[in-house]
């Protein structure tokens, strides 16, 4: 891919694994990469309008259209404005992101710029999605949580002002740590901006904030979720159980047995047994039959549910869960892969973990030295896309090790590169 294969066959290179990786995957997954770019490019901006649309939609006719009959509701079943805020501030920086992801990036990378400039853009993109869609999406997880489980308390937390507040804070936060992180990347001035390894990055240890708080903040937001459907499960299973002892009673026993056992008669003032008192009509008989056909149609609608194996019930329940399930699992293989990878990489790189591999591989070697002839090979690979000599770059004095060690970054450099533009176009 980069160099001519008498090369890598002379310098040992062929038989590390990231060589036989880039090789092999490098092309179909660049191709991969372009056409769900191509897909994601349409959908970003087709969905998140379109439901952008609607809502102000929604809004504009509910304010200026026909007013109909407000019916009176509970507090907590009562329209959520706050939701519908955090909604439309998820879909706009969504929308943000695509347009930032696939017009403003190429158009900024299509000038001339240095390998440290290039990347710094590129990260200061890729936290722009990062990290707003994790807040926003962290935000309205949260509301709903407070909305679900804890409804009494809702309206006193989550009021309008509280809502700007969050949409503030979530934008304010992601274009600083952008801006900080541009900074910083732009003043880099290693080989790894080639390619833009940031794990290898002198602002490493700035950027490793970001992942660390996108894994805390989705570790919160799954336990939230799963808060959500516990206490599902537990109103589900209760409403179940007192269907079965009411259909239980109703067969053989006697109806007061759902109820708990007290004294009917306390508090009741003594009558008079010479008081005339209205005759009573009897209407057992129509009371108990409808009783019985109401109890008939109970028992066959829950008849397979009285003898319900505990594999069926979990089975049913998770059924009823798809919804938040799909949402978690969608948003799961979106960024945590990425994340772990880059995490990962940045305790292999902290650890010396590859100078180690490619010290077995090529001999001892100066990194001083490493580092310079990187840098002329990156500049001849800008030039030729495929090097066919070495004898422009490397002197009489360069030793061999120092040039396999050189060749071995470079399609380390290129695996990782692929790694993070796949699971970086999934996210």
């Amino acid at each position: 891919m980069y160099f001519a294969e008498d090369i890598v066959r002379g310098y040992g290179v062929v038989d590390s694994g990231s060589y036989e990786f880039v090789e092999e995957y490098s092309e179909g997954l660049v191709q991969a990469c372009s056409w769900i770019g191509e897909i994601i490019k349409v959908l970003g901006v087709g969905f998140n309008g379109t439901i952008l649309i609607c809502l102000f939609l929604h809004c504009f006719l509910r304010k200026y259209g026909t007013q109909s009959t407000e019916v009176s509701l509970p507090t907590y079943l009562q329209r959520n404005k706050c939701a519908l805020i955090l909604v439309v501030n998820l879909c706009i920086i969504d929308l943000a992101s695509v347009v930032v992801l696939y017009f403003i990036l190429p158009a900024l990378l299509s000038t001339e710029l240095s390998p440290a400039e290039t990347c710094a853009w590129k990260i200061t993109a890729f936290c722009f999605i990062n990290l707003g869609t994790t807040l926003s999406t962290f935000y309205l997880a949260f509301e709903r949580w407070i909305k679900i489980a804890h409804f009494e308390r809702h309206g006193r937390i989550f009021t309008k002002c509280t809502s700007v507040l969050l949409i503030l804070s979530v934008w304010l936060s992601t274009l600083s740590y952008c801006a900080v992180a541009y900074v910083l990347t732009a003043k880099n001035s290693s080989s790894s901006s080639w390619l833009c390894r940031t794990t290898a990055l002198t602002s490493s240890s700035f950027l490793l904030i970001k992942p660390c708080l996108v894994i805390a903040m989705a570790i919160v937001m799954f336990i939230l979720y799963g808060d959500i459907i516990a206490k599902f499960w537990l109103l589900k299973h209760r409403n179940e159980k007192f269907r079965k002892r009411q259909i239980d009673n109703c067969r053989g026993g006697t109806i007061l047995d759902v109820f708990p056992s007290r004294n009917l008669f306390k508090g009741l003032k003594e009558e008079n047994i010479f008081e005339k008192i209205n005759p009573v009509k009897l209407v057992g008989f129509k009371t108990c039959q409808h009783s019985q056909c109401k109890i008939k149609r109970m028992d066959s609608s829950l008849g397979k549910n009285h003898y319900e194996t505990n594999l069926r019930k979990v089975f049913r329940y998770l059924k009823d869960s798809k919804y938040v399930l799909c949402i978690l699992a969608a948003f799961f293989f979106s960024w945590i892969p990425w994340i772990l990878t880059y995490l990962t990489d940045f305790i292999l790189v902290r650890t010396d973990y590859f100078h180690h591999k490619t010290t077995t591989m090529c001999g001892n070697f100066s990194d001083v030295n490493m580092e310079r002839l990187l840098l002329k090979i990156q500049a001849e690979i800008q030039n030729e896309e495929l090097v066919e000599s070495l004898d422009n770059i490397t002197n009489d004095d360069t030793d061999h090790n120092t040039v396999c060690a050189a060749l071995v970054k470079v399609y380390e450099d290129a695996t990782l590169d692929l790694v993070t533009r796949l699971y970086f176009t999934s996210g």
